[in-house]
């Protein structure tokens, strides 16, 4: 039974990797997209780092926004993603469609959604490995950590996906809320604005909530940790929000399934 999920989640993300494949056009939209967006950023901190260059070095920040960039592209937790498929099945009730099927619904998603973001994952391996020429650890073994902290960065933000996309089950308007929450993430995620330049009690309130945990933490691993406790307790923060959003994500799922009226069933 295990071998036959596994081969049918591989079947689902290589099915969905040749449809985005049989539309270049949208690929090639995709890398400039990325690149004109990174460009206006980089152009922004070009401009701070001319009158705080005592703080950081512009090649430091751009070597943490390449490494910010890989870290949403390779743990799938960038915005208007999973869950706006999520949200679209409920709404309009294809939801059916998928609960007569005896397939784990939340892992056919989720290896459909890693399917479509294969292009996505090249460029992030891409943008890693130019963060990392910029910017190289300061030690060897911050490496294995931040592969740790990407494996926690997607789960956590795994969970956190799935919490929003249940707001569809209460809400027509769930799409209103994930903007929302896509903003606090942007934010407070340090995926804007690196949280060590944040004021001190904001740095710190921040650093306990989920949100450090997708952007921030991973990046800082990388470029600046090792056998230290700065690592290990970004480390068990991001294990601490991983298993309990995960664990709050899939109770409210099971809840939601057992309320939802399926039309047809």
């Amino acid at each position: 039974m295990y071998t036959f999920q596994m081969g049918l989640y591989l079947e689902t993300i290589r099915f969905n990797l040749y449809y985005q494949l049989a539309y270049p056009s949208e690929v090639l939209a995709f890398i400039v997209r990325r690149l004109v967006n990174l460009t206006f950023l980089l152009l922004f901190w070009l401009a701070v780092s001319k009158g705080n260059s005592e703080l950081f070095g512009f090649r430091q920040i751009v070597a943490y926004f390449l490494v910010a960039n890989a870290v949403e592209d390779l743990t799938f937790t960038s915005s208007g993603g999973w869950d706006k498929d999520f949200r679209r099945t409920i709404k309009y009730g294809l939801l059916s469609n998928y609960l007569i099927k005896p397939v784990p619904i939340l892992r056919f998603w989720y290896a459909s959604y890693v399917g479509k973001r294969t292009v996505e994952t090249i460029y992030g391996l891409v943008s890693l490995c130019a963060g990392l020429v910029l910017f190289p650890p300061s030690d060897i073994v911050a490496v294995p950590l931040f592969v740790l902290s990407l494996v926690l960065t997607a789960i956590a933000g795994a969970g956190l996906t799935l919490l929003v996309g249940i707001v569809a089950f209460y809400s027509p308007e769930a799409g209103s809320i994930s903007n929302v929450v896509d903003h606090i993430t942007h934010i407070f995620s340090g995926h804007l604005i690196p949280l060590s330049y944040f004021p001190t009690t904001i740095r710190t309130i921040a650093t306990f909530l989920p949100f450090p945990v997708l952007t921030y933490f991973p990046v800082s691993i990388l470029q600046q940790g090792g056998l230290n406790a700065d690592t290990f307790t970004k480390l068990g923060l991001s294990l601490f929000w991983a298993a309990t959003l995960l664990f709050i994500g899939n109770l409210c799922w099971k809840k939601a399934i057992r309320n939802y009226d399926g039309v047809g069933i």
